[in-house]
Order: structure tokens, then sequence, then C-alpha cells
């Protein structure tokens, strides 16, 4: 065990409905727990590796079970666990912020590791970001912020032109974000949501980057950018749906990943000075055209990415991001990272079309798959980055009772995107 490890010395509890959200560290820290409301064809697997992992599902046998942190952390048997496993303060580690959930850790007298849900939903919401980055406009797409009964078509359409780019102040994974090309669309969605306050901007025509970041101890570290995937209707009906990431960026310039850096530093600053810390995301823009870099949006808090992103961190031998996240609520002190991310690599894809899981050429189960001569081959269960082979993936099925937007996951390091098309071996799995 490196020394860093041995620092977290205090138990942590990972509390998440799906298990896949907790991962990353699991088994790295020596006292990291992982508290699951649903069954999962991983945890056997996990199990096997010593990871300590507490099922509400398989101690109850219910058939409904908590969907969100919240409800979970305030079961009886959770308790009991935790009791039985906490010590004298047991923290609490979670995905998103609630309000829930930070009433029951403070009830009960838990630590937390994790920002507070006020402070979340004011940098996540999307009317705000103009706000926020007052001063600094040349990172934004010109905007309009409003309730929708406010606005006048015809008006947006001389300003913006068409399509319009409709955005709700909160939303996953593309839900409640609208293109919209008439204005008998407009006004269907006016109708619908008249006093739903909204943010519009232009439709561009862009390609969509993330990186993750952590504000540790004052201090920002920066993680290198990934494409995001999505706009294939092979992975999702909505071409507004984030379907994955892809590590490197090689589609960026020099020149976009120094912007993409500055404007990490510049919201990273904006953030810290309003009481931020820990780990977030950023979004952004790239135009075709122009290869003019905007920033798209904050999610302040961890990524659907962070999990997967911190094998590809500890792959080239780096302390994960996640792990700077837990240190900073635990008042750790770790060894800062030294310069250049340039060899993280990897691929994750979410399949959130649901009639595609029905015409997988492999089994809808947790496995390691071959792929080869335009075939796939089952090869072994396991999940263990270091292990995977250039031309394998990782399937990780949606767990039964699990109401999510996403039906299957595929970790990989195959390239999933090139030259804006999809790779065949992604088009050869349905």
């Amino acid at each position: 065990m490196d020394k860093w490890q041995q620092k977290f010395n205090k138990p942590i509890f990972f509390v998440t409905p799906d298990i896949k959200r907790g991962l990353g560290l699991e088994d790295l820290l020596p006292q990291y727990h992982l508290i699951v409301s649903f069954r999962d064809e991983l945890i056997p697997v996990l199990r096997k590796k010593g990871v300590r992992i507490f099922c509400l599902g398989e101690e109850t046998g219910e058939a409904i079970l908590p969907n969100n942190s919240g409800r979970l952390l305030d079961h009886p048997q959770v308790a009991r666990y935790l009791a039985e496993k906490g010590g004298n303060k047991p923290q609490i580690a979670f995905f998103k912020p609630s309000l829930k959930t930070e009433m029951i850790i403070r009830k009960k007298g838990y630590g937390i590791i994790g920002t507070v849900a006020e402070l979340n939903r004011e940098l996540e919401s999307k009317l705000n970001l103009p706000v926020l980055l007052a001063g600094f406009e040349q990172y934004l797409l010109d905007s309009e912020t409003g309730s929708l009964s406010e606005f006048n078509f015809a008006r947006l359409e001389a300003k913006f032109g068409l399509p319009l780019t409709v955005q709700f102040a909160f939303g996953w994974a593309g839900k409640n974000t609208f293109f919209i090309d008439t204005g008998a669309q407009f006004n269907k969605l006016k109708n619908r949501f008249p006093e739903t306050k909204v943010r519009i901007t232009r439709k561009i025509d862009a390609l969509t980057f993330l990186n993750n970041c952590c504000l540790y101890r004052g201090r920002l570290l920066i993680g290198p950018p990934a494409i995001q995937i999505n706009g294939f209707a092979l992975l999702s009906s909505n071409p507004a749906a984030t379907c994955g990431r892809q590590w490197p960026a090689s589609q960026l310039t020099e020149e976009q990943i120094k912007a993409i850096k500055e404007i990490s530093e510049t919201t990273a600053k904006i953030i810290s000075k309003l009481g931020f810390r820990g780990f977030f995301g950023l979004d952004f823009f790239v135009e075709k055209n122009s290869g003019k870099v905007s920033l798209s949006e904050i999610n302040p808090r961890l990524t659907a990415s962070s999990s997967f992103y911190s094998y590809l961190e500890r792959a080239v031998g780096r302390i994960p991001l996640l792990a700077y996240h837990f240190a900073e609520f635990s008042g750790l002190d770790l060894p800062l990272p030294p310069p250049g991310d340039e060899a993280i690599m990897g691929t994750q894809l979410s399949l959130r079309n649901r009639d595609l899981i029905n015409n997988l050429k492999i089994e809808n189960e947790f496995a390691v798959y071959k792929y080869q001569g335009k075939k796939y081959k089952k090869a072994r269960r396991d999940y263990a980055w270091e292990k995977l082979a250039g031309n394998e993936l990782i399937y990780l099925p949606m767990p039964p009772g699990r109401n999510s937007e996403e039906w299957g996951r595929i970790e990989t390091k195959m390239e999933a995107v090139t030259d804006g098309q999809l790779a065949d071996w992604v088009s050869y799995l349905f």
C-alpha cells in the first residue's frame, strides 16, 4: 500500500443506489465501504477482491428499493451497518448532493464528504451561468434567461437565428434541453411550461468536451479534456443526450486545450470564492467552423465519469482526483500530482436506446468481451481495467429494478469515435 493510501485511516461510506457510482477507489483505500440499493452482477466479483459492500436488496429481499441516496441512508438497516462499522463518526460520501441526504447526515452526526446541496444547486443551474461568469462573457454563448411566457419567437429568431436551444435550469443526460426549429415547436413548449424559467441560445454546430477538476486545499487540480459522445441515434433517440466520453481528446488543438484550461482556472476561482471545495466537472462547446471554445455548464459535484476516470488515472500511476476529493473533506494532506497527463486513455459508452438492448450481439450480462474479426466472444467475468486488453470491452447492464436512463454501459481502451463517426466495433455490437 502506498503511503498516501495509509492516510485514509477512518471508514468512508459511499452511499449510492447504483454501485457503479461509488467505484474508483474501492480496492485502494483501507476502510472504504459501498452502501448500495440494488443487486448487481458486479457485487460478487468485487467482494472476491476484498471490497466491502452492503447491498440493501440482498439484506431485505424487497422488490421496491430506495432510488436515491437520501432514502437509502435513512433506511434502518443502513443505520445499523453504519453503527457497527463506522466508529464514532462515519464519513458519508455521495454522488450528487441533496437536501434529504444532507439533513440525515447532520441529524445523525455523520461526517459529510461533498459540497452542501444549496451551493450545488446555485452553481449547477444553467440559468445562473451568465451571472456567475459576469465579466467573462467571452467564455459563454450569448443568451437570454426568463420565463418561457415572456419570450417572443420572432424576436428570438431575429437575434439568434434557427435552430434555438432552450434549456431548463436542471437536466441530466440531455433531458430538459430542446432544439427548436419552428414557431410551432416553440409555442408548444411555451404553452406546456409557461412559467418555467429557461436559458435560450443559438444552436451551434460544435463538438462537446469535458474535463474533471478538484479544488483541493485552495489549489486547482485539473484533468485532461475528453470528447463527449453525443448526437448518435444508435446510442440514444435524444440528440442532446450525452452517451459517453473518450480520452484523449485528439480533436483539440493546442490553442483550444489552452483555452479550456484558462476557462477552468477562471471558473475555479469564482466557485472557490463562493465556498465550493472538492471534485467538479466542466463541459465545453468547440465550434466546428471557428474553433471557438465556450463553457456550457458547471457540474459542481462528482460527475458521470468520475469513477471511470479514476481507473484511467490509476493506470498511469496518478493519485485520482476522487482521492483528493475525499481528502479535502477529511482534512488529509496528500502529495500533489506531477505535471503531465497525456497518457490517460479510455472510452466509456452509455447505451440510452432501450430498443437496442434487444439487438445486442453480446449477452446482456456483465462480462469482458473480446472483439475480433467483427465478432465478439465472451472472455471472462472480471472488473479490472489494468488487465483489459486493447481489443476487449467490459459490458455492464443496468441492474434489475433500477430506474435509469442508461440501459447498459461499456468501458474499453478502444476509441469509439473517429473523425465524427462511430467506430466499427460499436456498430457491430448491434
